[in-house]
């Protein structure tokens, strides 16, 4: 149960926490990024802590890339929602709503490097349609040390560049 429970929570770090980039240098080691605790998990009331995760268990991090342009995929959806609206029932593609969410190329060079600093290379990345969001399979030791976290304590960590 732990173990499904650290792995939702890793999933959930990426998607609450990872990219507010503006600018980084190459990545050498984990020291080079800085990590600040966002939030702490702690176990629902009843639950017992039965053990840590096993480093080797593999789990999927799924990491959400910011979408600069949902605001305008927010206005879409309002005027073509809306009956009284000229543009009413005209839907957009599916193409044209992965443009409004691709991130910036800058992101993606970036997320790209952190990544390629912890040995995860392109071959080893999945990426979505519109490239907004990025899924690693990797084991729990490479995660903690990535997420600069522990077994011991679940939290979500947030990264923010000097």
């Amino acid at each position: 149960m732990l173990a499904t429970t650290l792995r939702a929570v890793l999933s959930l770090v990426a998607l609450a926490s990872l990219f507010s980039i503006a600018s980084a240098s190459a990545v050498d080691a984990a020291s080079e990024w800085d990590f600040a605790v966002k939030e702490s998990i702690y176990s629902p009331p009843g639950w017992i802590k039965y053990s840590s995760a096993s480093p080797d268990h593999v789990l999927r991090l799924r990491i959400a890339l910011p979408q600069p342009q949902f605001h305008v995929l927010e206005q879409h959806l309002m005027e073509i929602s809306d009956p009284d609206h000229e543009r009413y029932g005209k839907y957009l593609s599916k193409d044209q709503v992965d443009d409004l969410v691709r991130p910036y190329d800058e992101s993606l060079d970036l997320v790209t490097e952190w990544l390629g600093g912890w040995g995860i290379y392109e071959e080893d990345i999945s990426r979505s349609a519109a490239k907004d969001w990025v899924t690693v399979t990797i084991p729990v030791r490479l995660a903690e040390q990535m997420l600069n976290t522990v077994r011991d304590t679940l939290s979500f960590a947030q990264m923010s560049f000097h």
